[in-house]
């Protein structure tokens, strides 16, 4: 019988012809001042596609010219980024595996002199300033609400320019790992007391009060625009102390699983102080994101959005293929495994 991992599955209009993705890896390898891709991009995901992973999912791709982490992002706010994506795309293309591009806004986590998030709250705020990467953070500006109407302008230039020049077949946004989006829905980030504050979130009315609207502006602004299928990278908590009330993001979860295709779980890193998420997990033997996956699974039961899941999910395949069989998740996303086998996809196999 063949294992539930290795069967198709359809997202939208795009069909995966196994349910193991190849995760978002930062390569830092694009060129410093143009943010474009360079041959070293073509061949890595060239490689990765040839192992022929039900999806391969680019690294981050920043949305605009002020939202660089590292010199070596890749963007996709011009054109000329963009065609250079598209060589990409076509190189996972010519494995027959469909390609993600994820968009991202590092937020407070920017490099460079345009730093901006919900609130004016340093990346170090509550921790050791003498740490040796303190510096490169800096204060950011609280956006306006016109900016913030503007970063969402750019994301669904972004995700029209993903769609129409590179051809990718899936469009992830990035709400995770401590970047813009994720700052707005988290309470140690987002002290704003306008609508886009937590505070002044509405559960009936998500899209339009508190720090969710924007995530979910952006979402329902691209699919007026695109008809791509479209994931969200979401952190379902910040992992800064045990047994965090997740009240919230379910709620967003169900108003996500109304308009998007895919909510790929993860936690942390919105401050120094995110801890790996197995650690707060009562069984430190389950890989860490699977207990939130399952919890996202079962309060967005009943709609047509799959669940996605990362982390450390390579190290037992036949409990990773339960976990899919019991329908705890659906895609399993893996990443370093990738990189360091040639032939993983055989490995998992093998498994079998």
């Amino acid at each position: 019988m063949t294992p539930i991992l290795f069967e198709a599955l359809r997202v939208g209009n795009v069909p995966l012809c196994n349910r193991i993705a190849v995760s978002s890896m930062s390569t830092y390898n694009a060129n410093p001042n143009s943010h474009t891709v360079t041959t070293t991009h073509i061949s890595h995901y060239s490689r990765l596609a040839a192992q022929h992973p039900g999806l391969v999912v680019l690294e981050s791709t920043s949305v605009s010219k002020d939202a660089i982490f590292h010199e070596g992002d890749l963007g996709i706010w011009n054109e000329e980024q963009a065609r250079g994506l598209k060589e990409v795309v076509d190189a996972i293309h010519k494995h027959n595996v469909p390609c993600c591009i994820q968009l991202n806004h590092p937020g407070r986590k920017s490099i460079g002199n345009c730093v901006v998030a919900p609130s004016e709250i340093h990346y170090m705020e509550n921790f050791p300033k003498d740490k040796a990467d303190a510096g490169k953070y800096k204060i950011p500006h609280a956006l306006t609400r016109n900016e913030i109407d503007e970063i969402i302008d750019v994301y669904v230039l972004a995700a029209k320019r993903a769609a129409s020049v590179c051809g990718a077949d899936i469009i992830e946004i990035a709400c995770c790992n401590g970047n813009l989006l994720h700052q707005f829905i988290s309470k140690n980030c987002n002290l704003r007391d306008d609508e886009y504050g937590i505070l002044k979130s509405d559960i009936n009315n998500l899209d339009q009060t508190g720090g969710t609207s924007i995530l979910l502006k952006i979402i329902k602004s691209i699919r007026q625009k695109i008809s791509t299928p479209l994931f969200v990278k979401l952190a379902i908590c910040d992992n800064i102390f045990k047994n965090e009330i997740l009240d919230d993001t379910l709620q967003l979860c169900q108003a996500l699983s109304k308009i998007v295709d895919l909510i790929d779980v993860t936690s942390g890193g919105i401050s120094p102080q995110s801890q790996p998420r197995y650690l707060l997990n009562n069984d430190k033997d389950i890989p860490g994101q699977v207990p939130l996956a399952q919890l996202v699974k079962q309060n967005t039961l009943g709609t047509k959005c799959f669940i996605g899941c990362s982390g450390g999910l390579n190290h037992n395949i036949k409990q990773l293929n339960q976990y899919v069989k019991l329908g705890q998740f659906d895609i399993a996303f893996i990443g370093k495994a990738f990189m360091e086998q040639s032939n993983f996809m055989e490995t998992i196999l093998d498994k079998f």
